[in-house]
């Protein structure tokens, strides 16, 4: 009988898809700043903007592949790219973060990538921020881009 429950709990397992058994981890990005990303996200580590200022800090997204510059972001994926300025005036950082009810197509400067987006802009430990977020047409993740933007923690600069 234990032998049929564990042929059973084995099968169960090899019919669950891979990405489905991992939940939302706390990833360290680099430069004091970390977040958890949720599900079916996946933190990249190459950056994909030619911009020094801002400069790239966070690059999350469900996008498989590569990604580079001008990259653009395919209908079923969300992507969010964090830089941080040196100049300007910025809002503080929301209790939490909203994206507008439509989004507006971002891309062109500095190489960035193209698609569907909302630029937020704020501070946090006297840091300055843009968060682009891209969200495609057909994709389902549209409210991790706001828990994974409130998840961010955000160190002062030393």
């Amino acid at each position: 009988m234990a032998r049929l429950v564990l042929i059973g709990l084995l099968g169960a397992m090899l019919l669950v898809p891979v990405g489905a058994a991992r939940s939302s981890e706390r990833v360290a990005a680099g430069a004091g700043i970390t977040a958890v990303l949720p599900s079916g996200w996946r933190l990249v580590h190459e950056s994909i903007t030619t911009c020094s200022d801002p400069v790239q800090r966070l690059l999350a997204t469900t996008a498989p592949g590569k990604l580079g510059p001008s990259y653009s972001v395919p209908a079923h994926s969300a992507l969010v790219l964090l830089m941080e300025s040196t100049t300007g005036r910025f809002p503080a950082r929301p209790a939490r973060f909203k994206l507008p009810g439509r989004l507006s197509s971002l891309g062109g400067c500095c190489e960035m990538p193209n698609g569907p987006g909302a630029e937020l802009a704020f501070r946090d430990q006297g840091r300055k921020f843009y968060a682009f977020v891209y969200v495609g047409a057909q994709s389902t993740a549209g409210a991790d881009v706001g828990a994974l933007l409130d998840s961010l923690r955000i160190s002062a600069r030393r």
